[in-house]
């Protein structure tokens, strides 16, 4: 069996009888790597497995069998995607965003697992339900998961969808981001600060990389994405 299939075997044994809406869980898996299989297998594989920790941490032995089934650097990215264990819902998406936001540029592992993860939001979006929360969500997560060049066009039809069919959505959603960035950071990197991370430098890069998309969305066509 090639790497994909081997962890669609894993995911769909992993997440039996779970449900997505109202058919099976692994229907979202499916989706999820669908967006990522142009990426390379690595990234489909990573895709199929991206919920396996957060939703069945016992199963295999959770990290310990999937380094054993696929390796450490699999298991890493599948890591990086699980969000850190928190009391309420509020904290494990902080938790997650700075997660992510550590993630480096030189990477390539952090990168994968940062297309995954744009590649899962993108499915959920697809699917609907939970889009008003996204969108309140989005500045944060665009702040902490944007990479410039990673997967715009993903970015892109993701802003479409959480756009609210406004005519100037991309010069809309840019100002919109960058104050709401504003207001994230002051929080999010007071968090981080008091945890002993530096943040001057996080907090740089994260508004140059929203400036940089803000940018880019104005001068692409209205309408268009990949």
């Amino acid at each position: 069996m090639t790497i994909v299939e081997e962890a669609r075997a894993y995911a769909t044994a992993a997440h039996a009888g779970q449900r997505y809406g109202n058919g099976p869980y692994t229907d979202n898996l499916a989706a999820v790597a669908e967006l990522a299989r142009p990426f390379g297998e690595t990234a489909e594989a990573v895709a199929w497995l991206h919920d396996v920790l957060e939703d069945q941490p016992g199963y295999r032995n959770g990290i310990a069998g999937l380094q054993a089934e696929f390796g450490v650097s699999i298991a890493f990215m599948v890591e990086q995607l699980t969000p850190p264990w928190r009391p309420t819902r509020r904290q494990r998406v902080a938790a997650m965003l700075s997660q992510l936001a550590a993630l480096g540029q030189d990477d390539s592992r952090g990168l994968t697992a940062l297309v995954v993860k744009v590649c899962d939001r993108l499915a959920n979006v697809r699917a609907g339900g939970k889009n008003n929360m996204y969108l309140k969500e989005h500045a944060a997560f665009l702040a902490a998961s944007y990479r410039p060049g990673l997967c715009d066009a993903l970015w892109n039809e993701l802003a479409v969808r959480l756009a609210d069919n406004r005519k100037d959505w991309r010069c809309r959603l840019s100002e919109e981001n960058l104050k709401a960035i504003r207001r994230f950071s002051k929080k999010h990197f007071r968090k981080l600060k008091a945890a002993g991370r530096p943040v001057s430098g996080e907090r740089k890069r994260c508004l140059r990389n929203l400036r940089q998309l803000a940018e880019k969305l104005r001068r692409e066509e209205a309408g268009t994405w990949g």
